[in-house]
């Protein structure tokens, strides 16, 4: 037999799936006359759980290998582990900064940041990722691949490969013509879809 669970959803809801733990968190944006914006656990064979009735507006989120939820709350990185939501530390010169979007590729954590350009923490140790010929400040849509490589998407359609300390870079006729687009799906088993 099967079960329906219903859950008030819209055109906003942010999505985090993590194949490993079988698990997919969701955020909506605030239903019609509130202001709270829920997050939700779903697990196979369960119904929803709710992990929080406010937890912010939610721009990004992705799970980690060790069953973490990483967050873009109001264009800060959250951790949600264990139940309780907590900071997580950025180098001092994006401090403060508004987090666009985040990737995880194993233990490794890619930050996009509006006006500082894009971070990658390896190791417990964060870089900034420099793409020559493009501004450092610039921030586009991250994802990462299964072989661990972060891949860059500009606004104006440039994408770039950016693993270990090789930067490749697909613009103009070495880019597909995706023009503008709303989102995309890192596969963590293979393709990023745009």
């Amino acid at each position: 037999s099967s079960e329906a669970f219903s859950t008030p959803c819209s055109a906003r809801t942010r999505v985090a799936a993590s194949s490993r733990r079988c698990r997919v968190s969701f955020t909506t944006a605030a239903p019609p006359g509130r202001a709270a914006r829920p997050c939700a656990l779903l697990r196979p064979g369960r119904p929803p759980e709710l992990l929080s009735p406010n937890i912010g507006r939610v721009f990004a989120m992705a799970a980690t290998p060790a069953g973490d939820l990483l967050l873009v709350i109001d264009g800060k990185l959250r951790r949600w582990r264990d139940g309780a939501l907590t900071a997580i530390t950025l180098p001092p010169e994006i401090e403060g900064g508004h987090v666009l979007n985040l990737a995880v590729a194993g233990d490794d954590l890619w930050i996009s940041v509006y006006d500082k350009g894009v971070y990658r923490r390896h190791a417990g140790r964060w870089t900034r990722v420099v793409v020559p010929s493009i501004s450092p400040t610039a921030a586009p849509s991250v994802a990462t691949d299964a072989g661990g490589a972060g891949w860059l998407v500009y606004r104006d359609g440039t994408i770039v490969l950016a693993r270990e300390d090789r930067i490749t870079l697909f613009a103009g006729a070495a880019a597909p013509a995706i023009g503008a687009f709303q989102s995309f799906l890192a596969d963590p088993d293979g393709p990023i879809f745009i």
